[in-house]
């Protein structure tokens, strides 16, 4: 969905928020606040376990707070609404809470959270950087913000605010990328002790993001003692890349932790890095004559990459009050 799209759909939206008579909207007062955690999605009930891991975080961090989901793509979207009444999936996966065959996006939930009346509303998108999905809420948060009306009860998001992805945006992005590695340091202990390098492999595209994934490596390798790789499919810094650097710096027969950089890891996921077919990244680099080990463990199942939204959305919590209140 572009940009421009969400942005008439926020104004559509703020239409029908404004519909409330004078009197009623005197009579709002400031419910209970709400954070929705903003994800791509995952059509593998596998990965849920790992996303409902980080909303219970979140939950017992901000415990005053109202926790929503979203799913910001509309085939994952899709595939679970049409689950619904799939009685053999929902057999074979009783653990699945209903609330999932009718996940929303981020807009259908904003406008839910608001029929309660205005509400302090962080939106954290659960991304690692400024990629599509990231731009995508910046543009429906930034698009309600900007919603005036006559008289501030009518004003449809009054407090509301976005979260930056975990590897930050702009000057702050460099700690930004020390915090991220420090949340890597069990892969890290588990490299050193076998022995291996890392090569971590990201499904995030775009030149930003390639460079932002350059300096990532060279904080990886500042921190930790064994050598650390990304590569970014269908990037410069893909496999023929890390090849090149690997054969420069490693022994033949080396150990290689492969791992991904992705906060899902699905079916698809699994199959680009682990898959037997001849341009996996496990067939690639085993058949440079490396032994790789497989580390399947997704970033939505890491309780340290949870804390670093946590700690986002904490300081946008104090920058909403300061704003609000001064």
């Amino acid at each position: 969905m572009t940009t421009a799209i969400l942005i008439l759909l926020a104004l559509a939206l703020a239409k029908a928020l404004l519909a409330p008579s004078r009197a009623h909207a005197a009579e709002l007062e400031i419910q209970r606040p709400a954070i929705v955690l903003v994800t791509p999605g995952s059509a593998d009930p596998n990965d849920l376990p790992g996303l409902l891991n980080m909303e219970r975080r979140v939950t017992d961090a901000f415990p005053c707070y109202e926790v929503f989901i979203a799913f910001s793509m509309p085939e994952v979207r899709k595939i679970w609404v049409s689950r619904a009444h799939d009685t053999n999936f929902r057999k074979y996966f009783p653990w699945v809470e209903d609330r999932f065959y009718d996940v929303r996006n981020l807009l259908s939930v904003l406008a839910l959270i608001q029929e309660v009346g205005p509400r302090l509303v962080l939106v954290q998108p659960l991304e690692l950087v400024d990629g599509q999905d990231f731009q995508d809420a910046a543009a429906v948060v930034e698009a309600l913000r900007n919603i005036k009306a006559v008289e501030r009860s009518h004003i449809p998001f009054p407090y509301i605010s976005l979260g930056n992805p975990a590897m930050g945006l702009g000057d702050g992005q460099k700690e930004c990328l020390f915090q991220v590695a420090g949340a890597l340091k069990p892969l890290f202990a588990e490299a050193e002790k076998e022995g291996a390098a890392v090569l971590l492999v990201s499904d995030a595209m775009g030149e930003a993001n390639t460079r932002a994934y350059r300096g990532f490596a060279e904080v990886l390798r500042s921190l930790y003692d064994p050598k650390a790789y990304v590569g970014i499919p269908h990037a410069r810094r893909g496999t023929k890349l890390i090849l090149e650097e690997m054969e420069k710096e490693l022994e033949p027969s080396s150990k290689i932790i492969l791992g991904s950089l992705s906060f899902f890891m699905g079916d698809d996921a699994k199959e680009e890095l682990f898959g037997s077919f001849d341009e996996s990244w496990s067939s690639i680099i085993t058949a440079k004559g490396y032994d790789v080990i497989p580390y399947s463990q997704p970033l939505a199942a890491s309780d340290r990459y949870a804390d670093l939204f946590i700690n986002s959305l904490k300081k946008m919590e104090e920058t909403v009050s300061r704003r609000y209140t001064d």
